[in-house]
């Protein structure tokens, strides 16, 4: 009888013994999972901290937008890298018109605009230049271009019922990743504060990164 005890006893704490094992690895498992997904987080935080990040910065308003019908008024757009380590192969695409004020805020008549100002559908559709240059560390400030606003442009935004509106993107490379920015903002005229009769606004939509 009791031979019989110790046999039934000792397949119950085998039994026992496979589930314990079978939890314990479940509970290993998981953390492995945990510490991957962890250490995948931390590495992603690392290399973001360390990458390039290309940001658009402000506009500068010309001195007077009433010129002679054959010149163009000129609106200077900076730009920069904001991160650590340099951007290469930059496809800098950037684009100019007027938008109506009524259509400020509008997300539609937004897209719609940038819509017809650009040959692709998204950013990233226009990859990355070969030949692009590349973007060194500093501020939004260091880079710039200049936007050649035509006489019938310069009237409607003289009339005070258009906002000068630039859209674009940079596409570049960046710890052996393609990464892009969106940017989209207009130059607003404001009363306040009296030293500075413009201000750059950001669009609703059409500014984001990756």
């Amino acid at each position: 009888m009791a031979g019989a005890w110790e046999k039934i006893g000792w397949q119950g704490v085998a039994a026992v013994s496979t589930v314990i094992i079978a939890v314990a690895t479940g509970i290993y498992a998981f953390f492995s999972w945990g510490l991957w997904v962890e250490t995948s987080e931390t590495k992603k935080i690392l290399a973001d901290g360390q990458r390039a990040w290309l940001a658009p910065g402000t506009l500068e308003p010309p001195k007077s937008w009433d010129l002679p019908p054959d010149q163009f008024v000129e609106v200077r757009f900076s730009y920069g890298n904001v991160g650590k380590e340099p951007a290469r192969k930059v496809h800098e695409v950037i684009k100019w018109t007027t938008l109506k004020k009524s259509d400020w805020k509008n997300r539609v008549a937004i897209q719609q605009t940038i819509q017809n100002l650009f040959d692709k559908e998204k950013c990233a559709d226009y990859g990355l230049n070969p030949n692009g240059r590349a973007f060194f560390p500093g501020d939004v400030r260091t880079y710039a271009s200049v936007l050649g606003f035509d006489r019938d442009s310069a009237k409607r935004v003289m009339s005070k019922e258009y906002f000068p509106f630039i859209a674009g993107c940079f596409v570049y490379e960046t710890i052996g990743s393609t990464r892009y920015t969106n940017f989209c903002l207009i130059l607003e005229k404001v009363a306040e504060p009296a030293d500075r009769e413009w201000r750059t606004s950001v669009c609703p939509i059409h500014n984001d990164a990756n």
